[in-house]
């Protein structure tokens, strides 16, 4: 695939060490005047995300192969050359993962490793080279949601699957510092509705121009990760954009930003809106390291034994599946599942 990336500006290029937008959007965040020359140079990056953001969207990912996500990789990183850093604090108390029980997993045909029911090894995901929509190939995370239901509606296991349903609880609703989701005002979600009027509210005491280059590239991000697109790639490089982003954030090697409310120094999740359910609930994609902060309560094994994915009914937590239940288990410790029929 032959590419033409609107060319680097001189305000996006780097000089020794910084770009001049690094400079002057340093200055602004500590609170410091900028003169019209410095103006000028946002101005200059401004019109820069316009067209990057917009040739970006017109790139159908669909058709790419592994050198062009090359390509495309190089060119976000000159793109997002500077992290910007904003959090919202969760607390919550359950989630829910699904997960397809491989020949693999098994001792004497039942999963005994609590790993086979959390994220994936980095080594297997790797090897299979397929994007997430927070995840490349290069990362993994624990992917879950708030409702069972929601957590099947992701996955979609088929007839004749086996799978655990997994329930996992946060103690005392330990705080989970998330990378929210924000500035997109064209779907129907709560969350997401509140995390872009506090972040338009906030651009308000920025510099109008840094407010509109963060607008650009907000909207931009927030597009990526509510995008409800059919996945046609092997590679799934549909999700190229947001995985990027996430691996980006997740990698968590940012200065900490020091805030008298709100001090910033690691990320533990990316929240984000359900795509399997029209975007009316959240689910999160939690770094490995964060994952501690859960424990599986109970898990059931079963095989589906028919779908009802087209529309589905959630209400107090019912399931789009009829499954035939094989075992339970409440009583997992020291990483070793015991199951109701052992």
């Amino acid at each position: 695939m032959n590419f033409n990336f609107p060319c680097l500006p001189p305000a996006k290029t780097y000089g020794e060490m910084t770009t001049p937008e690094q400079d002057v959007t340093m200055k602004l965040v500590q609170r410091k005047q900028i003169n019209k020359q410095e103006e000028a140079i946002l101005i200059e990056s401004i019109e820069f995300y316009k067209n990057a953001f917009a040739y970006l969207k017109s790139i159908d990912l669909s058709l790419v192969n592994e050198n062009d996500a090359d390509k495309i990789i190089g060119f976000l990183k000159s793109v997002f050359n500077m992290q910007i850093t904003i959090q919202n604090k969760i607390n919550f108390y359950n989630v829910f993962r699904v997960t397809t029980v491989k020949d693999t997993f098994l001792e004497n045909g039942k999963v005994r490793d609590v790993g086979f029911i959390s994220y994936p090894p980095q080594q297997i995901i790797e090897q299979h080279g397929v994007y997430g929509r927070c995840n490349s190939p290069k990362s993994t995370v624990f992917y879950c949601a708030f409702e069972p239901g929601v957590a099947i509606l992701e996955t979609k296991p088929q007839v004749g699957q086996r799978i655990i349903i997994a329930h996992w609880h946060n103690d005392n609703a330990k705080d989970f510092i998330s990378y929210p989701i924000a500035n997109n005002k064209t779907i129907d979600n709560e969350s997401l509705k509140a995390a872009t009027k506090a972040f338009q509210d906030r651009m308000q005491y920025n510099h109008p121009l840094f407010a509109k280059i963060l607008d650009l590239y907000f909207d931009f991000l927030s597009s990526e990760f509510v995008k409800d697109i059919e996945i046609n790639n092997p590679k799934k490089y549909e999700y190229l954009y947001s995985a990027f982003f996430s691996d980006w954030m997740l990698e968590n090697k940012f200065k900490p930003v020091d805030h008298p409310v709100e001090p910033i120094k690691h990320y533990d999740c990316v929240i984000y809106p359900s795509i399997a359910i029209n975007h009316k609930s959240e689910n999160l994609a939690i770094v490995p390291s964060s994952v501690s902060k859960l424990r599986p309560i109970f898990l059931e094994d079963s095989i589906v034994v028919k779908t009802m994915y087209d529309n589905p009914d959630l209400t107090n937590n019912k399931l789009p599946i009829v499954r035939q239940v094989l075992r339970k288990s409440t009583k997992i410790e020291n990483n070793r599942i015991s199951w109701s029929d052992d």
